[in-house]
């Protein structure tokens, strides 16, 4: 499988459905349709290189969506995302800039883990003990990564986002060298 098109009508990139094609590269594009792409449906395809979702209807990516996808150094998230899965963008070394829009409410622990991610924009602002998922998302980011926040509402909630992303003296989440700007 080199290359792939989809229906123009389609919902759902279905679980599994394109994990593990080895020789499915280039740019992958999705109709406007696809509100939702299940869990490891690209899985450790490393040859895909990038991904532009603006023009969709995705609300949902799902977990391990495009972990291992080592050739992915472009992709670009549509403004009504909500969700991104755990381990989602997990071992994406080649991408090294992303931006999270504003709109996300959650997002699983190891999404950009062992990614080669230098500058995340997290526009969403679920850092606090109840989006403690954001922090956690933050593990094992490269060191020097750049992380932009947006400001906090309160002092009590950047002190709990700091707490949660530079750890609390048991668990540290981003890199001994990443940077948080807020």
């Amino acid at each position: 499988l080199l290359k792939i098109k989809l229906p123009h009508n389609l919902k759902t990139i279905g679980q599994r459905v394109f994990s593990n094609c080895g020789r499915l590269a280039g740019t992958l594009e999705l109709p406007a349709s696809v509100t939702d792409i299940d869990y490891y449906a690209f899985y450790e395809s490393p040859a895909i290189q990038s991904i532009d979702l603006t023009e969709t209807k995705v609300k949902s990516i799902g977990e391990c969506t495009f972990t291992d996808c080592t050739a992915l150094a472009s992709v670009k998230l549509p403004n009504d995302l909500t969700s991104i899965g755990h381990s989602a963008f997990k071992g994406c070394t080649e991408l090294k800039a992303l931006d999270v829009p504003a709109s996300v409410k959650f997002i699983g622990m190891d999404t950009f883990s062992y990614s080669g991610i230098m500058d995340l924009k997290l526009r969403c602002g679920a850092v606090s003990p109840e989006g403690m998922s954001i922090a956690r998302s933050l593990m094992a980011l490269p060191d020097g990564a750049k992380v932009y926040l947006p400001k906090p509402s309160s002092t009590t909630e950047y002190k709990n986002a700091m707490q949660f992303i530079y750890g609390n003296g048991q668990h540290t989440y981003c890199g001994a060298n990443a940077k948080v700007k807020v």
